[in-house]
């Protein structure tokens, strides 16, 4: 953002940064906070639940008769999975929408 001049920065993150086992919720967890302790440019954080193509994709495999790989119970996982095409419009909206200014925003799932 800085060398463009950005005045506002549109992170893609994950939903399952709230529980950071893997290496990679840990990375996204480290650039959301570098994100919120710079002071150059306004910013939103997008937390989207898992796509329809990759959770469908997980359901292939299965049927295929490979193995799933379930952290726990499969309770702290579970999500509503979004759609590609309703996520990218949110994120678009995202870079003008002064609602979402310093905000970190779940998209999608779970039901609570």
């Amino acid at each position: 953002g800085r060398a463009v001049n950005a005045n506002h920065f549109v992170l893609l993150s994950a939903f399952c940064v709230k529980n950071p086992w893997l290496q990679f919720q840990q990375a996204k967890l480290k650039f959301e906070a570098a994100l919120q302790e710079q002071s150059d440019m306004t910013w939103t954080i997008v937390r989207p639940t898992a796509f329809f193509k990759s959770v469908s994709g997980q359901l292939e495999v299965c049927q295929m008769g490979s193995p799933y790989v379930m952290f726990g119970d499969g309770e702290v996982t579970r999500c509503n999975p979004i759609a590609e095409s309703e996520l990218a419009q949110y994120l678009v909206e995202s870079a003008t929408d002064k609602s979402r200014l310093n905000k970190i925003i779940n998209l999608g799932g779970p039901d609570e």
